[in-house]
């Protein structure tokens, strides 16, 4: 279960400034896989394992990487696109999902494509909310550096928010079959 929202701007907060780029971006996406791996499907009756989702860490890093520093707001999409490829390369994980019954007699967590699958279908929505919700903060950094830092944890709190898990596949015997896909808010 994903953490409040102040939990992601205290964490944000605790980030401190790093001699090295390197550094800020490693500790950065620390604090970002730390976070976003807590979210799991928001599925009533279900028991949900933690670590149903794997932020892939390393992409994220990657794409941070190759970042000029700029003052200018054109960063804002890149970061979200880093973090969007950092989910896009996520996994999520099998056997982490208890009940109800159409997410285990779907095999979606036993089985890969063609039979079934779960996926995030809602990564873009959060890559935009990325970069509209951080739109301002290139501007407000120069008066008030706290409230462009909590903005910038704020915009991945509503960027993990938005996920849902849609689950595909084959739902039916031993249950009445159901209409995939199934797809589940995040929580």
């Amino acid at each position: 279960m994903l953490d409040p929202e102040k939990d992601w701007i205290d964490a944000f907060a605790a980030l401190k400034p790093a001699d090295a780029s390197i550094v800020g971006i490693m500790n950065l996406a620390d604090v970002v896989e730390r976070l976003t791996n807590k979210v799991e499907p928001n599925m009533p009756g279900a028991t949900v394992t933690p670590g149903i989702f794997k932020f892939n860490k390393a992409v994220f890093i990657a794409q941070l990487m190759v970042l000029i520093p700029t003052p200018l707001p054109d960063w804002i999409p890149k970061v979200a696109g880093a973090w969007s490829a950092g989910c896009m390369g996520g996994i999520i994980t099998p056997g982490c999902v208890a009940a109800p019954l159409v997410w285990l007699v779907s095999s979606s967590d036993v089985n890969t494509l063609p039979v079934a699958v779960v996926t995030i279908p809602t990564i873009a929505v959060g890559q935009a909310l990325i970069v509209s919700m951080m739109a301002g903060v290139p501007g407000l950094m120069a008066v008030d550096a706290k409230s462009a830092q909590d903005m910038f944890a704020k915009s991945f709190f509503a960027a993990v928010s938005a996920f849902t898990f849609s689950l595909i596949g084959i739902a039916g015997t031993p249950i009445t079959p159901v209409t995939l896909p199934v797809v589940v808010p995040a929580k």
